[in-house]
């Protein structure tokens, strides 16, 4: 891990790590600053602050080297409900992962799902890198004859929706790469409190709406493993 000069100068003390090549982080749960832009410019695109909630939880304001930099994902997550909440968007987590594409999760699950054969190595390769991007996340499959539940697990759990709507729309836009941008999954599995139905639906109107607190995700046919880009 290397230190970069005037950058160290001025996130030291907001606790960023710069990390280099595949050095693993074993301090803190971090995760890469990329996945926390689109929720900073969709506010910023519509002229709402977002310097008062990233101050709040002590988060440098220029993420312009987001890539290179990981986060305190505590603080991180905390920042965007934050922001959530002083526009009254309760929504907001929502809102802003209904419009990502795979480059706004970063360059490198995006090319992770670019470069793989078929779907199925398209997860288990997700599976192996993820932890590079979240050091809590991790992706599995539960597989039958007919379907198979793609799972995302936050190993400390996680009181934030917008972990929940993350994860879910990376795993949606994983099988969309190889099934197609319309294909929508039967079931979906969400982790917050049920108060969320309504809006779960909304977003998600083909398919049944499960809950359960230590995971999210969603179903496939079992034969989309082997689909082919």
């Amino acid at each position: 891990m290397r230190e970069h000069g005037h950058s160290q100068n001025r996130l030291g003390r907001c606790c960023q790590l710069v990390v280099r090549g595949r050095a693993i982080i074993n301090t803190i749960p971090v995760f890469r600053a990329t996945h926390i832009v689109p929720f900073l410019n969709f506010c910023q695109q519509r002229g709402l602050p977002t310097e008062a909630s990233l101050r709040r939880f002590k988060l440098p304001t220029d993420f312009s080297q987001a890539g290179a930099i990981y986060l305190p994902r505590q603080a991180g997550i905390s920042a965007i409900k934050d922001m959530s909440e002083r526009q009254d968007i309760l929504d907001l987590s929502a809102r802003v992962t209904s419009t990502f594409r795979l480059p706004d999760f970063g360059e490198a699950l995006c090319q992770v799902v670019k470069c793989s054969p078929t779907l199925l190595v398209a997860l288990q390769r997700l599976s192996s890198v993820i932890r590079m991007e979240d050091s809590c996340l991790s992706i599995e499959m539960q597989r039958t004859s007919s379907i198979t539940w793609l799972h995302a697990r936050q190993s400390m759990g996680s009181p934030f929706d917008c972990d929940q709507w993350s994860n879910t729309t990376l795993l949606l836009l994983t099988v969309q790469a190889f099934a197609g941008s319309d294909w929508q999954p039967a079931n979906v599995k969400l982790s917050s409190a049920p108060r969320e139905f309504a809006l779960a639906q909304q977003y998600f109107p083909k398919s049944r709406i499960f809950w359960d607190p230590s995971m999210s995700g969603l179903t496939i046919p079992t034969h989309f493993l082997s689909l082919e880009r």
